[in-house]
């Protein structure tokens, strides 16, 4: 009878088997994978505008398209094309922008406001519907969200002002007309707006002050070229929300989208600029900071 000849020798380690079947090198080859294919989707989605599931969104911090997911809550939205998207956390509270929304027209837009606590401990319930008090078809409300303290911005970039798309960003208090009525405050406009400027694509707020990304703006003859503006609360008088500036790139240029994402903390604001291009190298990007 034959007999297979087996090798003998010492037991091989759990590392030098794993290695053997090249498992480190399949497993780099994923992860290599993996990061590709989140480059392109951060870089692909916002531009194509891409959504989500309707009634669901993960509700977590940073810019508006995030990574690290802190809760998942459903609004009550009813129906099936509302696309809630823009979110920010602040504490115990939550601000998700619904921008395809139709109560008030066919996306115009709104905003839901959620508590940690509200229904049960940790339960993220909601707790107001917000939507804007001259809201139109298109307006996208909740096109981008923010919120600090007791105050909470939201942006509707398609809202016309006087012309087309030329966008606008309102600001809603806590307790304005009652105790935790989330009443709004005012509605922020540029100082010089035109049309498709897409004013209210992204906002941030910080204290008294709120910023304001307009990353289609034109000005000096540059296409798209973009700007965020600044508000202070008392800018002007009491609780006035008023201008104090308006930014722009030192060296913008056609379509860099100045102003896509917008962060202020303190004395500095934080301006992403998705399309820069640097030393001839196009749409490479850039982060200003003032």
């Amino acid at each position: 009878m034959l007999r297979a000849a087996v090798a003998s020798g010492p037991p091989m380690s759990l590392f030098e088997e794993l290695k053997r079947r090249n498992v480190f090198r399949v497993g780099t080859a994923y992860l290599l994978f993996a990061w590709v294919v989140i480059q392109v989707t951060d870089t692909v989605a916002p531009a194509l505008r891409l959504e989500p599931t309707a009634g669901t969104s993960n509700l977590i911090g940073g810019s508006e398209y995030n990574t690290v997911t802190v809760g998942v809550v459903g609004a009550a939205i009813g129906g099936g094309g509302d696309n809630i998207y823009p979110n920010r956390v602040m504490g115990d509270y939550a601000i998700v922008g619904a921008q395809y929304e139709d109560s008030g027209g066919i996306s115009s837009g709104a905003a839901y406001v959620f508590y940690r606590d509200q229904g049960g401990a940790d339960n993220w319930g909601q707790v107001v519907k917000l939507t804007a008090s001259d809201a139109e078809a298109g307006d996208e409300f909740g096109s981008s969200v923010a919120i600090d303290g007791d105050y909470v911005v939201s942006g509707a970039i398609g809202e016309d002002s006087g012309g087309t798309d030329r966008g606008a960003a309102y600001i809603f208090y806590r307790n304005q007309g009652g105790t935790d009525n989330w009443g709004e405050v005012l509605k922020l406009t540029a100082s010089d707006p035109e049309d498709q400027d897409a004013f209210g694509g992204s906002v941030a707020i910080d204290g008294e002050f709120v910023v304001v990304g307009a990353f289609y703006e034109d000005g000096d003859e540059k296409n798209n070229r973009g700007a965020a503006y600044i508000y202070g609360r008392n800018s002007g008088g009491q609780d006035v929300w008023g201008q104090v500036i308006k930014i722009l790139a030192s060296d913008a240029g056609d379509g860099d989208n100045f102003g896509f994402s917008v962060a202020i903390e303190g004395n500095f604001v934080v301006i992403a600029v998705p399309y820069e291009e640097t030393e001839g190298n196009t749409d490479r990007g850039a982060v200003y900071i003032f």
